[in-house]
């Protein structure tokens, strides 16, 4: 305490530097979220059954952030750049139509 009664709290300490990780590692890190995600919505009710697509959207979005964190590239990173639009910082538009979605060969 300090003289006026005050609790003085330890200043958070600054994030450290995150580890690069191995495919493995990445691989492991994707099913851990990736089977959250699913889990929460299971556990709401939800029927995912019928779902395949929208689920393996998820996961690649999810593969795409964690090979970025990594410094490594992944198919969706050019995607959202090219859907995406951040004009104001912190809040994503999607700039063109679904329709105009073409999926390379």
């Amino acid at each position: 305490m300090s003289e006026n009664n005050i609790v003085l709290f330890p200043i958070k300490a600054p994030n450290p530097e995150p580890e690069s990780l191995s495919d493995n590692e990445i691989d492991i890190l994707i099913d851990s979220i990736s089977s959250n995600v699913i889990t929460n919505f299971q556990e709401m009710g939800y029927d995912l059954s019928h779902s395949n697509k929208q689920i393996g959207m998820i996961v690649e979005a999810i593969r795409s952030l964690a090979y970025s964190l990594n410094n490594k590239e992944h198919p969706f990173q050019e995607f959202s750049d090219h859907y995406f639009d951040e004009k104001t910082p912190g809040v994503l538009t999607i700039k063109a139509s679904v329709a105009t979605l073409k999926v390379s060969e």
